[in-house]
C-alpha cells in the first residue's frame, strides 16, 4: 500500500512539473517551479526516506540505507565529464559502467532530466569500470572526449552495449562521429585516457560505492538505480534545499 501511495505522487509530481513547466517558460524554471511544488516533493521524499529505513532497518542490511550522507561530497564532483551548469543548484556525480544494464536504464532518466531543469541540474559522469571490457569502453569515451564527442560515444556504448567486446572500436568510433582514428587509438594505447579512468574508479572506491551505478545527489548517497520515481523525489527535494540555503 505505501509503494503503491508513493507511486501516486511521484505520477502526480511529475504531471505537475509538466504542467507548470509549460505555463512558465517565460518566467523560468527556479522561482516558479520550485516553490509550486515545494510541499509535494518534501511530502514524497520523507514518504520515500521513511519507508527505505524501515526496510533496511527491518532486513538488516546497512549497507541499503536510504539515504545517506556524504560530509565531503563536493570533492568528487570535481573531476569527471560535467554536464549543465557549474555551479547548480543540484550536482548530480555518477559513477557508472558502459555495460551495466542499470547504469544504461539510468542514462535515459539522467538525459530527460536534464533537458527539464538545464540551469539548476547538473550531471558528473565518471568511470567505475567492473565489467569484463568496462575499461576499454571508459578509456574509448575518454579518447572521444578529447575531440568533442563524449556525449555521443556515451549516448552510443549504452544503447549498444550488448555489443561492447564483439563490435571493433572502429566501427564503435566512426557511428560516434570520431574522423581521426589514428589519433584516436594512439590515445586508447596511452596513458593519459587509462589513467582517468584509474582515477574515478579510485575514487569510487574512496566513496565506498558497492556497485554500479552509485550516485552522489549533492550530499545524499543513492546506490543503484532505484527507478524514476524515487530519483525525482531525492532530486526535487534537493532543488529545494538548495533554494532555501540561496
Amino acid at each position: 500500500m505505501v509503494r503503491f501511495r508513493i507511486s501516486q505522487i511521484a505520477t502526480a509530481l511529475r504531471s505537475r512539473i509538466t504542467a507548470v513547466t509549460s505555463r512558465t517558460k517565460q518566467r523560468g524554471v527556479a522561482g516558479v517551479l520550485l516553490d509550486s511544488v515545494t510541499v509535494v516533493v518534501t511530502v514524497a521524499a520523507l514518504v520515500v526516506v521513511t519507508v527505505r529505513v524501515r526496510e533496511a532497518v527491518a532486513n538488516k542490511t546497512p549497507r541499503e540505507r536510504f539515504p545517506d550522507r556524504v560530509s565531503d561530497w563536493s570533492m568528487y564532483a570535481n573531476e569527471g565529464f560535467r554536464s549543465g551548469p557549474d555551479p547548480a543548484l543540484v550536482t548530480i556525480v555518477e559513477f557508472a559502467d558502459f555495460q551495466c544494464p542499470f547504469c544504461s536504464t539510468a542514462a535515459t532518466y539522467l538525459g530527460r532530466l536534464l533537458k527539464d531543469f538545464p540551469n539548476e541540474v547538473a550531471l558528473v559522469y565518471r568511470h567505475f569500470a567492473l565489467h569484463s571490457h568496462a575499461a576499454e569502453a571508459a578509456i574509448a569515451a575518454e579518447c572521444a572526449r578529447n575531440v568533442g564527442l563524449f556525449d555521443p560515444i556515451h549516448t552510443l556504448l549504452y544503447r549498444q552495449r550488448k555489443l561492447i567486446g564483439t563490435r571493433s572500436w572502429i566501427s564503435f568510433t566512426r557511428e560516434a562521429g570520431v574522423t581521426d582514428t589514428i589519433a584516436f587509438f594512439e590515445c586508447m594505447k596511452g596513458d593519459e585516457a587509462a589513467a582517468i579512468v584509474a582515477r574515478d574508479s579510485a575514487a569510487a572506491a574512496r566513496l565506498g560505492a558497492p556497485g554500479t551505478p552509485t550516485f552522489l545527489i549533492n550530499d545524499i548517497l543513492v546506490t543503484g538505480f532505484p527507478g524514476a520515481a524515487v530519483m525525482d523525489s531525492v532530486i526535487l527535494s534537493a532543488l529545494v534545499q538548495a533554494k532555501r540555503a540561496q
